[in-house]
């Protein structure tokens, strides 16, 4: 498919990428569920047990009487299932006729897992778990995803055993190259956002070490002070990698783009200081029959601010869906 023209066009002072990165985790208010109706209290949360022993917190936002179709949600590293943008997106899908189930990862959910593992980029076989669950709806599914929750969405797709209720995925700010994306995170310019996200991941691996000493390699974690030294640490042998290039270059997306079935939407901004030219994949896009891109020159990671109620990547979304996924006509 052509690369989508994009028609995004930021607020004026959102040009730049760190304010409209900054802005919707600091500022953004998103009453869903409102809470004139009862709130959080209207979330359903359901817990799946893992084959491996573990468990993964599902939890269901309100959506119509007669759902059209049910939206799988998957939120970004050292997020949960109850952040600001899973709740935006939640809101437009469920105006849409959908209906929204945002899952939390292992250790996300605000109690901590039962195994030593917890989650990383080519994750899939949890959220493989979670689709299993979404299916008993007996619904067609929308798979949809931010971020790191954005490459494991694409990499599900570009699995062979893809549910058949699947109809349409939607992937907003993936760091699609993992290994040129850590590099721009552990950036000088970019420590805000470094700092910020390492303060999410290391307490909970500090948590975890009288149980399971050796998931740290013996590193002191209060010195960890970049992505690549914590994926060193952490995740690369967490999960069989040598080391963290190779984790990196086995988690990336872009190679899998043409076994991807089902149509796609993704939405990366050229400015996103998380990703690197590498992250827009112009060239696989043009060449596939599935993947819609669009890149527009601002919207930072995971912004997209916008001067309505529901930002441009949620327009988008919902845009896609009714005209992409068959699910209404």
């Amino acid at each position: 498919m052509p690369v989508i023209s994009s028609l995004y066009r930021c607020p004026p002072g959102f040009a730049s990428a760190k304010v409209s990165t900054i802005f919707p985790m600091l500022f953004r208010k998103v009453d869903f569920p409102p809470k004139a109706q009862g709130g959080d209290s209207l979330i359903l949360r359901e817990r799946l047990e893992t084959p491996d022993g573990d468990f993964l917190d599902l939890d269901c936002y309100p959506g119509p009487a007669n759902p059209r179709f049910a939206c799988v949600l998957t939120h970004g590293l050292a997020g949960n299932a109850r952040r600001k943008y899973i709740r935006g997106l939640a809101r437009a899908i469920a105006r849409a006729g959908g209906l929204p189930l945002a899952w939390n990862r292992r250790g996300c959910s605000g109690e901590m897992n039962r195994t030593a593992r917890f989650s990383c980029m080519l994750e899939t076989n949890d959220l493989a778990l979670v689709v299993q669950r979404a299916e008993a709806f007996d619904l067609p599914l929308v798979l949809a995803g931010f971020s790191m929750g954005a490459n494991q969405t694409l990499k599900y797709l570009a699995r062979r055993d893809v549910s058949p209720q699947v109809r349409a995925g939607i992937a907003i700010s993936d760091p699609c190259d993992p290994a040129s994306a850590a590099a721009c995170i552990d950036a000088p310019e970019n420590a805000v956002f470094r700092n910020y996200l390492l303060r999410g991941l290391v307490p909970g691996v500090k948590a975890k070490l009288a149980d399971f000493p050796g998931i740290a390699s013996g590193r002191d974690m209060d010195k960890v002070a970049t992505f690549l030294e914590f994926d060193s640490a952490v995740t690369a042998p967490m999960f069989g990698f040598k080391s963290a290039m190779e984790y990196y270059l086995a988690a990336g997306v872009v190679r899998e783009i043409p076994f991807i079935r089902h149509p796609v939407y993704l939405l990366n901004a050229l400015d996103d200081p998380f990703c690197s030219p590498q992250c827009h994949p112009f060239e696989q896009a043009s060449k596939s029959s599935c993947l819609w891109f669009e890149a527009p020159r601002h919207g930072g990671h995971v912004g997209f601010v916008a001067l309505q109620e529901d930002y441009y990547s949620e327009q988008r979304a919902v845009r896609f869906i009714r005209e992409r996924s068959g699910i209404f006509g």
